[in-house]
């Protein structure tokens, strides 16, 4: 099994371990393609986890969990008993009913669920019970504490709407739509053996009070890039994964951009018709200055489908080629090559399993690009490792990646020529491998044929199998947008039963990128030849 690259763990003791939830996330699996941080944490480390107590989707912050039944059987009988104490913050921008001007109050009600929501009201007796603490306020803008007597589901964000302070971007609670809810699990206690436990998580961004006259000024909802920004890091914060030199600082956040962080520079990809305004630019040169990073800005026409796009924006010290680093190798990136950077983060666990799984294995990498998954492919003792893409400049720079890991590039082969058609070749020659690499462009045009994967994909991997090794295997992945993660999963699945393959668990992606894996970018699996029918 794939162990961690990054550890999401805020703290460990006596069998407990506390995660440091992000927002955007549910606790657990809910549908059988939506999988939680729980699993996601369990599959990472190899560990059965049990959960204790839950966090809504929306909200972020401490979350326990147990490494044994025993430990996670006590701690519910802790939260049962109402012995643990619970600590929330939570911002919003309305102020407390003229009724009430305590700054500390006690809330209870009767909360339960109503259809596909929960209400809160005082017709029955109450089993809610609530304690509200005013920590500041200014220019409209309230950061309160929250202290849950009891755990009932939506509780804190049902008591403040009674209150008439529902928490800011909670919309199905009467909050104000926002860049996120603002609802955050800061802190744990409780007394166990005698001995008192004390689990915190990172303070929100949002919670400082220096932070009010940006929030305020970015009501009712419009967009801010640096609020945008801070989300995006304070979310890959909590999971550690901003300590890597590599990784997808945003995402699926906001239609206009994704941000790569390549070791020094934040490589921002852009994607509006519309040029990046010059106040937009000064905050992400402003931004980025305190992590030490130059910003590069490429201007992506049609949502990078143009080849032919040549406009960025330089902001601060960029070099044409520099390194970075990923699970222990290093590759080099340029900025005067094509419209990437040279290596696409969102295969990193797909390249870690490589080179786990490669050793003495003949690699066949189709589609190789830069070739990241040969060097992981080769650092991981594969005997054979085959490089295959349509142009040999990328080729060229798939050997410079050889050469800074000290890989001899004479030991292996690399072919400029077209993925299916060296595929046909090869098939002819009755060569095998044990493990085929397939990263195909959704669309891709060579001097040979026009490859469109929606009616070229069974060919591909009907090609692929011909030269599979008995019990070898095919990584075979996509970003195709108009496939969904089910939709995909059902065609391998289709295509597996009759060739006699059968499908196995992949590796999970990192969670810097998409928190769910149902409308997933990245659609990926693999495929193993085992010669029978499922």
């Amino acid at each position: 099994m794939l162990r961690p690259q990054v550890n999401v763990v805020c703290n460990e003791v006596m069998n407990l371990q506390l995660i440091d939830k992000p927002e955007g996330i549910t606790t657990h699996q809910s549908e059988p393609n939506d999988w939680g941080i729980v699993e996601f944490i369990a599959q990472q480390s190899g560990q059965t986890l049990y959960v204790t107590h839950r966090l809504d989707k929306e909200t972020s912050g401490a979350l326990l969990v147990a490494k044994d039944r025993d430990t996670a059987k006590n701690l519910t009988q802790l939260f049962e008993q109402k012995v643990v104490s619970k600590r929330y913050f939570f911002l919003t921008d309305r102020q407390i009913k003229q009724q009430v001007k305590l700054d500390h109050i006690s809330h209870h009600s009767y909360i339960e669920r109503d259809k596909q929501t929960y209400t809160s009201s005082n017709q029955k007796e109450s089993n809610a019970f609530t304690d509200f603490s005013l920590l500041w306020n200014q220019g409209g803008i309230s950061l309160w504490e929250a202290r849950p007597i009891t755990g009932k589901s939506h509780q804190i964000r049902l008591h403040a709407q009674d209150l008439g302070i529902p928490v800011l971007g909670d919309k199905e609670h009467g909050g104000t739509n926002w860049s996120r809810m603002c609802l955050h699990a800061q802190e744990i206690n409780f007394v166990h053996e005698g001995t008192t436990q004390d689990f915190k998580s990172i303070t929100p961004w949002w919670s400082e009070q220096k932070h009010a006259e940006l929030i305020a000024n970015s009501l009712p909802l419009q967009t801010n890039a640096l609020i945008h920004l801070m989300n995006a890091y304070e979310k890959r914060q909590r999971l550690k994964i901003h300590n890597l030199p590599s990784f997808r600082f945003s995402h699926a956040e906001t239609d206009e951009f994704s941000i790569d962080i390549y070791n020094t520079v934040a490589w921002i990809n852009w994607y509006k018709e519309e040029n990046p305004t010059d106040q937009i630019l000064t905050t992400f040169e402003s931004y980025f200055h305190t992590l030490n990073k130059s910003v590069f800005v490429r201007k992506m026409n049609n949502r990078g489908q143009d080849p032919n796009t040549n406009q960025f924006w330089s902001l601060g010290k960029i070099p044409d080629q520099w390194t970075t680093a990923e699970n222990g190798l290093h590759y080099e990136l340029r900025t005067n090559q094509g419209l990437s950077a040279g290596l696409f983060l969102d295969q990193r666990a797909n390249r870690a399993w490589v080179k786990e799984n490669g050793a003495d294995l003949r690699v066949l990498n189709l589609y190789s690009y830069t070739c990241g998954f040969s060097v992981a492919a080769t650092a991981g003792g594969a005997k054979e490792v085959c490089s295959v893409d349509t142009s040999a400049k990328f080729l060229d720079w798939g050997k410079r990646n050889f050469e800074i890991n000290n890989l001899d590039v004479k030991k292996f082969e690399f072919w400029a020529q077209d993925c299916l058609l060296f595929l046909k070749g090869t098939a002819k020659r009755k060569r095998q491998f044990d493990l085929i690499i397939v990263d195909p462009p959704s669309f891709g045009r060579s001097k040979d044929q026009v490859f469109k994967i929606e009616k070229d994909w069974t060919q591909l991997l009907d090609l692929c199998n011909e030269v599979l090794a008995l019990q070898g295997k095919i990584l075979f992945s996509t970003n195709y947008e108009k496939w969904e993660y089910k939709d995909f999963q059902e065609l391998m699945q289709s295509w597996a039963m009759k060739n006699k393959l059968s499908l196995q668990p992949n590796p999970i992606p990192g969670l810097d990128y998409e928190l769910s894996s149902i409308h997933r970018l990245l659609k990926c699996v693999v495929l193993i030849k085992t010669g029978k029918h499922n």
